[in-house]
């Protein structure tokens, strides 16, 4: 698909936000907006707008006022706040939702974009259709109470009009002191009472060895967010990724938010672990057998993988035949009720499809349901998460 980029620019407090629109061949009747990181540009998101752009979302990125020392909008890093940044989405949400064709608006952020965007959620409910977080900074107001930020270290009860930031050896560029208001505005917020009233579908995909932004802090917001309306946030955890994802880490995220974005909710992560593999060579096919076991742990179901699990594949010089994982699940639904679900996971060389029986009249829609799958390499076995279209 064809993608027309072009440059774009809106007003906040008389100051000009300026940024890129990924527009698709044809009609787009959703926007989706993603916003930067700390010290980021909207360029840093190219890769990601352009892949939802050829899913047939207009996608727009832009850069925060003083969001960074290289920002081309108006506005000083050191008068930069979660708020004015804030502030800012707000300016690009109503741009956006000017654009002719445009009935639905979607938020999608990293880092402290993702709280920017969270919050943004939560003060315009009626606008946004979906919420998407990768590695959120909702750590920022505990992080201001304690005083230390990054590589900002300060007296939280007597904080300086400016701060200094100790450099790191490995960032190969000096960071730029932030003011002093950036840590005063948050110090008695609650970031997750603040972002818990967002009502609509939120997908938060974190590493779980991220060193910036514990994971902990993802665990916190998806509990914050059921507290109010269960089952409606996602949490993935992607296995040794740390603040920011690369190669196959940054692949596996995309697949999740295409599906969560297409309509699909994770309603369940199966945890693989590989236990065995036996190799028969039968005329010119080569026969693996891999039994596993492991475990489920989602907001609609927990439980473990029953013996006899096994994932037989066919392979003809290096082509595949098929694949084909049986496995049976016991547990409870998010109900509290014992339930089976039996999934058969069936790839003939064009993408797994897996289809699912369950006792469970709690997930009963499963067995009409049509599932996607998206799966996360990994070297113990894969997280296999399976979407599927709620009723």
């Amino acid at each position: 698909m064809d993608i027309q980029i072009s440059d774009f620019t809106c007003q906040r407090d008389g100051m000009t936000i300026r940024g890129r629109e990924y527009r698709p061949d044809g009609k787009c009747s959703v926007a989706v907006i993603l916003s930067h990181g700390f010290g980021g540009t909207g360029s840093d998101l190219d890769s990601y707008a352009r892949q939802l752009a050829q899913e047939g979302y207009l996608c727009l990125t832009f850069d925060f006022c003083g969001g960074s020392p290289r920002s081309s909008s108006d506005g000083s890093f050191q008068e930069m706040t979660v708020f004015t940044e804030l502030s800012d989405l707000e300016a690009v949400m109503e741009y956006a939702s000017g654009l002719p064709q445009v009935t639905r608006l979607m938020l999608m952020g990293c880092s402290q974009g993702g709280f920017v965007s969270a919050l943004a959620a939560a003060a315009h409910p009626e606008q946004v259709a979906k919420l998407v977080l990768f590695y959120p900074a909702l750590c920022i107001p505990e992080d201001s109470r304690r005083g230390q930020m990054l590589m900002y270290s300060f007296d939280p009860s007597n904080v300086p009009e400016r701060i200094e930031a100790a450099q790191d050896p490995n960032i190969p560029f000096k960071m730029e002191p932030i003011g002093g208001e950036y840590v005063k505005c948050v110090q008695k917020m609650d970031a997750f009472a603040a972002i818990a009233s967002y009502p609509g579908p939120v997908l938060i995909v974190h590493g779980d060895s991220d060193r910036a932004v514990n994971v902990v802090n993802s665990r916190r917001a998806q509990a914050a967010y059921h507290s109010v309306r269960p089952l409606r946030c996602q949490l993935a955890e992607i296995t040794g990724a740390d603040h920011g994802f690369r190669g196959r880490e940054d692949v596996h995220a995309m697949e999740l938010v295409r599906c969560f974005l297409a309509g699909g909710t994770n309603v369940l992560s199966v945890d693989v672990v590989l236990t065995d593999c036996i190799r028969e060579e039968r005329g010119e096919e080569t026969v693996l057998t891999i039994p596993f076991g492991g475990t489920v742990n989602t907001p609609f179901f927990q439980g473990m993988v029953q013996p006899g699990a096994a994932d037989v594949q066919r392979w003809k010089n290096e082509k595949i035949l098929r694949l084909c994982a049986d496995y049976v699940l016991k547990g409870i639904d998010y109900t509290g009720t014992p339930c089976q679900i039996h999934i058969v996971n069936e790839n003939l060389g064009d993408g797994w499809h897996p289809t699912i029986t369950t006792d469970s009249e709690a997930l009963s829609f499963l067995n009409e349901a049509e599932l996607t799958e998206s799966l996360e390499e990994r070297r113990i076995g894969p997280m296999v998460r399976i979407f599927a279209q709620l009723p």
